[in-house]
């Protein structure tokens, strides 16, 4: 049964992420100063912004990958932005970008080539019947670059644009300059009477259930007079209820219209202008503005025509390209065509031409992309319909567009201007847009459709093979246009209710414009009208009109300063957004511009980018950019709103608000970017942005109060750092492609606003004020210097396990160099994390120090305490009626003291670390063993007993003896059905249970970018079972990947600047190395009883067999902290529903253990444990449960059986206290596939299983299964408590007659004199693991109460004088006890005693109650062979004596009936690296004996000793220091 509060509780927040444009010219400049400050504050809620390049250098790059080399190549972002356009999950910001003309393109591949970029030269549209292969090729990917590329691809939604309230405030407040009309103006439209495509337009609706196939031909004259078929387009797809529109224009009527518009212009002394938008309408409009300027120059090019050809001067590209291409004629003859075109300008049969730059003589016919029409009627109706002469003043002009489908609405609007004047900006309603622009509607998306006529004759359509069935034709000449276009039926259905919603939620009027005497609006109009019917509209006043009575309509409520919403096709949207804008606001980059996206998503754009390269121009030669970026935060914040909504996270709406409210604080306080040099400029307004945005939100988000108190305090510094630096020249790299370190510099001159924006928090659930990850690298990068001067000079090769370590030394200038494997370190972690049982010791010792509150971010997870029985909901609840003292505790204690609360139900605490604190480069401490897991993302996590986490959390510096370094070289690649557990199972064969004692297990090679970085985890988390101090994974994408993908995007952009840092020098020496052929790795499986018993898959069968294991396996588990993650269980599932389909389910228990909350959000909503449960699994609660022996199993005690793992640890009665049962561990995927076989002998890569249907099932790799969610990773943050600011009145009350907490007395201090008449308690027999030591399982819950957790002490040591487990002799009475009893007498009566064990003594968990106990019970002195290392430091933290057999061999001269006296500590003589005696008196009889032991203390470690334990020393310092501050 699966948790009632599933992917949809209230708690749970969607995935939220910003993709971030990167784009062209002044926006990408204003990027790199505004993009921090955006990520700053996102990731304070939760939100991660990434940025998307799809710049023009970027898309060009991307087309060409073959070319360049593996660090030049770029992925087609475009593509994948396109991609996501089309989920749910999309929130993207839109910058402007460039549409290319062919002069911008080819300007962008020649800076691209200077920068060695091998690209191909632009070979000219693309031409099948003229260019070879190779050619095409090119001609065909650069196509799919030029013009407006990048719109159609994102603009998968229809448009809402509309200016907002702030915007509007201001610009009534404060209205631009509009010029007056003269009612005598000679200003005019003009258009062609016939030829166009508006006259010849047929338009065809599929009317079909199915999608009809459309081909496309030419049917033209052959050159000997027979028929000749040009296939134009093979196939059109036309979905069901499909609009589709052809129309044609006619190349000679075009001529005729340019030459008589050309010449009456010239008579009525009226300067003339183009407007078309070559570089949307890509194909058409170059044609038409070719065929203007060869038409105004007719005469130039028909007497040049032989030389123009030669030199490929196209006047499509306007005059700025055939001037330019004439450079290449020898200097006579270019003399003649630059004097023929003199001439022409100044023919009395030709007008003057408008200007683009006076100044220059850049005319109005040069840069296609110099006069989009958008924009160029907007600026020439707001200069009272005038344009600028050669003269550099305004003059009226006669308007040229050709083509007759929306002149009109331009003419209309001169025409109002010319009998009202113009507009009052101080009083004039908005005219917003509700746009019908997804897939590419209507002209918009007619590129690939739209052909240049090559031979006169008839363009056919048919429907599908059918020649009969004709739907379209057209007469053409040579030279026509003909195009198609296309309107599908859903974003029609949406942009109808797109355009309800608007009237409802606004009162205005939605005016649909559609014009009754074109084919394509008549079409239309019959599915307007079919679904309005789908609405109430009876609240809406929604009406249809044609475009001349719709923007006359609209004008005069304008006037009347009343709104009006236009309802428009993909043109008119584009034109009408800049047209009532630039009116109303003096430009089009201040409006909201709201894409609601098909299938969910949202794209937000922030306005035009018209004036980007004048921009541009000044930046460059002053160091001022003028653009102002209020269009980025009006989109910002909308997309924000829409993230809270979808995410329900009331942060994120918050955000939203600031953000408004900023500002609108900007533009009352005229803060906007000034147009001079002095003034502040866009950098600026970033800045001011940022304090009034900090301001807003600091009053309901108190994590943001020290920001905006620190940028309220430097407002004077930082203005004047981002003013002073302008007045020269600045060189960003590049114009298409600037360098992005030299564009960042530029763009961010102030340092004291940069170093408190780009503070990045090691996780937002961290308190305010914490240490950050900017903090960590710095310090990271000056210790490793430090540490490389004192080893011999820069050149010293460092391991990352090094750098790491020594780069958080305490004091890196004292002492001498650290020595692997000799050297004590002193060294200050990052943060700490604490499981709910180890917890509960650790924060009663903390709290025994006085400390008010945690030195550093520290963390409780609820994990242990609940017990697995029968499904997660029933275990969650039980634990919380049977923990609800401890869970209190521990709640409280995150309150008063600062610490970050998991509550139950949150997961594991190592997957939960991993989602939300591990980093690269970092160093944690965690009070659990398997705390390495977090290695995978590059950070090195060492398992430590609690007294280790209060040190650091008390401020001390933790101490650590220098690691050796083991390094695992692993090449090749991870194939096949080898997953990353098989690497460790590997490692644990080769090195063994106790081969990494001492050493940090470095893993690197070719092989490490195959594994995921939660496959990294998997693999370092099972190196404790190797006794390794912990395990790391050098940077690689994989692990910023993952960081990303959980929100933590600043911390990968971080580390991948500190790259150098966070992974290891080449030449670098390891004390051993490795080797693992990833290609040659197969699948493996090890047990029973320890982890470090390999055997092959292939190899299972018959070991079993051998070895007499149990062959029926009685229960599979999957989960645990080792294999618990999204991908895990992806990965499980898959194979399940492979079973599934073929009829089979689960043959026996199956038990599968999400890793976290977060884990299983993602698995419910994609649907894997519905699978798992419809297979017969059994979903458990979020925590450790079995895997720590907390699993109530319905399994009689004694019966021999099998159970196969993903878990970590194996040991005798680790799962379920049973000696019996045979645990096995290996990966989740193949867990999965033996529960269906139930059978430990069956090889699931070789074998087949039988269906029910009695046909054979094999197992198919899982494919498709990622690291992440595809649809974002939610969270559910109800289950978090974050540490409270100030917990000063919290208060944390301990029962006195509880059974589960205790407060702790302090240890007494040493006495100063030898252990003399010590009797053995117990001489332990082989393996000895923690676990042996203090039992887990039903132990747990005593794990806050000293006195009863005891009892527990040491009961599952075999005892080696009797083979059996808790029954010892008492060496005075004779009478067998229990271990703990005999203790405890022992103590009672004032005898220490001490523990004599075997090898790797202490080894698995980190449990401090491992030496707590025996140092409560009286104990003195532990001796063994070898230890762990945890729990080693364990015993010297709480005053005992850990020692080792000089000679291993005297473990066997002890019996466990012997007394001892351990000397040669009194009278100073115990200090670091002196040996101890152990006299031993044996039991029958005979002489003492001496036996030299070791230990390895320290001179602070024998203080610790000295005064009692640890802590009693920390509460010895701390008084010190206190004393000292008071005096």
């Amino acid at each position: 049964m699966t948790d009632p509060n599933g992917a949809d509780a209230p708690g749970v927040k969607k995935s939220a992420k910003i993709w971030w444009t990167l784009t062209d010219e002044a926006p990408a400049l204003a990027t790199h100063a505004f993009l921090p400050v955006v990520r700053r504050f996102c990731g304070g809620v939760g939100v991660s912004v990434e940025s998307a390049d799809i710049s023009l250098a970027s898309r060009v790059l991307a087309a060409f990958p073959e070319r360049l080399t593996p660090a030049q190549r770029k992925t087609d972002v475009l593509a994948k932005l396109g991609e996501l356009a089309t989920t749910e999950r999309a929130n993207i910001i839109k910058l402007p970008n460039v549409s290319a003309s062919v002069p911008q393109l080819e300007s962008c591949v020649a800076e691209l080539k200077s920068k060695g970029y091998d690209l191909p030269k632009y070979p000219g549209k693309a031409n099948a019947e003229t260019m070879d292969a190779e050619t095409l090729s090119i001609a065909t990917r650069y196509a799919k670059v030029i013009g407006s590329a990048v719109n159609p691809v994102l603009r998968e939604g229809n448009s809402d644009r509309r200016v907002a309230p702030p915007v509007k405030d201001f610009a009534k407040k404060n209205p631009h300059r509009l010029a007056d009309w003269r009612a005598d103006s000679s200003t005019r439209v003009a258009s062609m009477s016939d030829g166009d495509f508006y006259g010849s337009e047929k338009s065809w609706t599929n009317e079909s259930r199915e999608p009809a196939t459309l081909r496309v031909e030419l049917h033209a004259k052959g050159d000997g007079g027979g028929g000749v078929i040009q296939t134009l387009k093979r196939s059109v797809v036309a979905l069901p209820g499909e609009i589709v529109d052809v129309a044609t224009m006619s190349a000679e009527k075009l001529a005729a219209f340019a030459e008589e518009t050309l010449r009456q212009a010239a008579k009525d002394d009226v300067m003339v202008s183009l407007h078309l938008k070559a570089t949307m309408m890509k194909v058409s409009d170059p044609v038409l503005f070719g065929t203007v300027v060869r038409t105004y120059f007719a005469d130039a090019f028909e007497k040049h025509a032989s030389a123009l050809e030669s030199v490929g001067a196209n006047a499509d590209n306007g005059l700025g390209a055939v001037l330019d291409a004439i450079k290449n004629l020898p200097d006579a003859d270019r003399a003649e065509v630059e004097a023929s075109i003199a001439a022409t300008y100044a023919s009395s049969n030709r007008p003057r031409v408008a200007m683009v730059d006076s100044d220059k003589g850049i005319t109005n016919f040069h840069v296609p992309s110099d006069v989009i029409i958008d924009a160029s009627m907007p600026a020439m109706i707001r200069d009272g319909g005038r344009m600028w002469n050669a003269d550099g003043e305004l003059e009226d002009v006669v308007c040229v567009i050709p083509d007759r489908s929306y002149a009109a609405v331009f003419a209309a609007c001169v025409d109002d201007c010319k009998k009202r004047g113009k507009f009052d900006v101080s009083t004039m309603g908005s005219v917003s847009n509700v746009g019908l622009m997804a897939r590419k509607a209507e002209e918009y998306g007619s590129h690939d459709k739209t052909f240049v006529i090559e031979r006169d004759g008839v363009v056919k359509v048919f429907n599908g093979d059918d020649d009969d069935d004709v739907v379209f034709e057209h007469a053409v000449s040579e030279g026509d246009l003909w195009r198609m276009c296309q309107t599908k039926d859903e974003p029609i259905r949406d942009w109808v209710k797109l355009a309800v919603n608007r009237a409802r939620a606004t009162g205005a009027p939605a005016v649909f414009w559609l014009d009754p005497n074109r084919a394509h609006d008549v079409a239309l109009t019959s599915k307007v009208r079919l679904y309005l019917a789908d609405h109430d509209v009876a609240d809406a006043d929604v009406s249809i009109k044609s475009p001349v009575d719709a923007i006359d309509f609209s004008m005069t409520r304008a006037r009347a300063g009343q709104d009006t919403i236009s309802v428009t096709g993909n043109v008119l949207r584009d034109y009408l957004t800049d047209l009532f804008p630039i009116i109303e606001l003096g430009t089009s980059a201040k409006m909201l511009s709201i894409v609601p996206l098909l299938r969910g998503g949202g794209l937000f754009e922030t306005g035009a980018g018209g004036s980007a390269p004048k921009h541009v121009q000044q930046f460059t030669e002053e160091n001022h950019l003028r653009w102002d970026s209020l269009g980025e935060y009006l989109a910002l914040a909308v997309s924000l709103e829409d993230l809270a909504h979808k995410t329900r996270n009331p942060k994120i709406k918050t955000l939203a608000k600031g953000l408004t409210t900023a500002t609108g604080k900007l533009l009352d306080e005229n803060k906007s970017p000034g147009r001079k040099v002095g003034e502040p400029d866009n950098r600026a307004a970033h800045f001011y942005v940022a304090m009034w945005w900090a301001e807003a939100v600091s009053r309901a988000l108190p994590s943001f109060k020290q920001l905006a108190s620190d940028l309220a305090a430097s407002e004077d510094v930082i203005v004047r750092e981002l003013t002073e630096c302008q007045g020269s020249s600045v060189d960003v790299g590049g114009y298409w492609l600037p360098d992005v370190d030299e564009a960042e510099r530029a763009m961010r001159p102030s340092e004291t606003f940069n170093a408190l924006v780009d503070q990045i928090m090691m996780s937002a659930l961290d308190p305010p004020g914490s240490k950050t990850v900017n903090e960590i690298y710095a310090t990271l990068d000056e210790n490793i210097k430090a540490v490389r001067e004192k080893l011999g000079g820069n050149d010293v090769a460092l391991t990352l396990a090094e750098k790491i370590v020594y780069g958080h030394l305490d004091d890196v200038r004292g002492g001498d160099a650290p020595t692997r494997g000799a050297s004590y370190l002193k060294l200050r972690p990052d943060r700490v994390a604490m499981q709910d049982a180890t917890a509960q010791m650790a924060i009663l010792q903390f709290i025994s120090s006085g400390l008010p509150k945690t030195a550093v971010p520290t963390t409780i997870h609820c994990d242990h305490l609940i017990a697995a029985e029968t499904g997660d909901v029933e275990d969650l609840g039980n634990a919380n009626v049977e923990n609800k003292e401890v869970y209190d505790f521990l709640s409280s204690c995150g309150d008063k003291f600062g610490m970050g609360y998991w509550k139950p139900g949150a997961g594991i605490i190592h997957q939960t670390v991993l989602e939300n604190y591990a980093f690269p480069g970092g160093l944690m401490i965690g009070t659990d063993s398997h705390t390495p897991n977090a290695g995978g993302l590059g950070m090195c996590a060492v398992g430590v007993g609690g007294a280790d986490a209060v040190d650091v959390m008390a401020s001390l510096p933790w101490e650590l003896k220098a690691p050796k370094v083991i390094g695992v070289n692993l090449t090749g690649a991870l194939a096949n059905w080898t997953t990353p557990k098989d690497i460790i199972l590997k490692v644990a064969d080769i090195l063994t249970v106790s081969g990494g004692t001492g050493a940090i297990i470095e893993y690197f090679g070719e092989g490490v970018d195959t594994i995921s970085a939660t496959g990294m985890a998997t693999v370092c988390n099972m190196g404790a079972e190797i006794g390794a101090t912990t395990s790391v994974f050098a940077l690689s994408e994989r692990q910023l990947e993952y960081l990303r993908e959980t929100g933590r995007g600043e911390v990968a952009r971080l580390a991948s600047k500190n790259r150098h840092n966070l992974v290891p020098d080449e030449g670098c020496v390891y004390d051993r190395v490795v080797e693992i052929d990833l290609s040659a790795l197969g699948p493996h499986i090890n047990g029973p009883y320890t982890p470090d018993l390999c055997t092959p898959v292939s190899e299972l069968k018959t070991r079993a067999a051998k070895e007499g294991w149990p062959v029926e396996i009685s229960s599979c588990l999957i989960g645990s902290c080792t294999n618990s993650s999204y991908e895990d269980m992806a990965k499980c599932a898959n194979l399940t529903k492979q079973a599934l389909d073929a009829g089979l389910t689960y043959a026996i228990d199956f038990y599968v253990t999400p890793g976290s909350r977060a884990v299983q959000v993602n698995i419910e909503k994609d649907g894997f444990v519905e699978i798992f449960e419809s297979a017969g699994a059994t979903v458990l609660a979020k925590a450790c449960g079995p895997c720590i022996g907390q699993w109530k199993r319905r399994m009689p005690p004694g019966v021999k059986n099998t159970i196969v793992t993903s878990y970590n640890r194996n040991f005798a009665k680790r799962n379920d206290g049973n000696p019996d049962t045979h645990a096995f561990v290996t990966s989740p995927e193949l867990v999965t596939m033996l529960a269906f076989s139930g059978r430990l002998d069956f090889n699931p890569y070789a074998d087949a299983l039988t269906t029910p249907d009695g046909k054979e099932f094999r197992f198919k790799i899982p494919e498709g299964c990622p690291v992440i969610p595809p649809s974002g990773w939610d969270i559910d943050d109800s289950i978090f408590q974050a540490p409270k600011a100030d917990g000063s009145g919290v208060n944390v009350a301990v029962d006195p007659e509880s059974k589960r907490l205790q407060l702790l007395k302090p240890f007494e201090p040493w006495d100063g004199r030898d252990y003399v008449g010590c009797p053995v308690l117990i001489k332990a027999l082989g393996k000895c693991t923690t676990d042996h030591i203090s039992m887990a399982g039903p132990w747990l819950k005593f794990r806050g109460h000293l006195t009863n957790i005891s009892e527990n002490m040491l009961i599952g040591a075999v005892n080696a004088e009797t083979g059996k487990t808790n029954a010892v002799t008492h060496h005075r009475t004779g009478a067998v006890g229990k271990v703990p009893e005999v203790a405890r007498a022992y103590r009672d009566a004032g005898i220490k005693w001490i523990v004599v064990g075997d090898q790797n003594y202490g080894e698995g968990s980190s449990r401090e109650h491992a030496a707590l106990e025996p140092r409560f019970l009286g104990g003195v002195a532990v001796v063994v062979r070898s230890f762990a290392r945890i729990h080693e430091t364990n015993l010297k933290k709480q005053g005992m004596l850990p020692l080792t057999f000089a000679d291993p061999g005297d473990y066997d001269k002890i019996s466990g009936c012997d007394v001892v006296d351990v000397l040669g500590l009194e009278d100073d003589a115990f200090k670091p690296g002196s040996g101890l005696t152990l006299r031993v008196h044996p039991a029958a009889g005979g002489d003492a004996f001496d036996v030299r032991v070791n230990h390895t203390f320290n001179d602070e470690q024998i203080e610790w000793f000295k005064h009692g334990s640890a802590l009693n020393f920390m509460k010895m310092e701390n008084a010190k220091r206190s004393r000292s501050v008071v005096g």
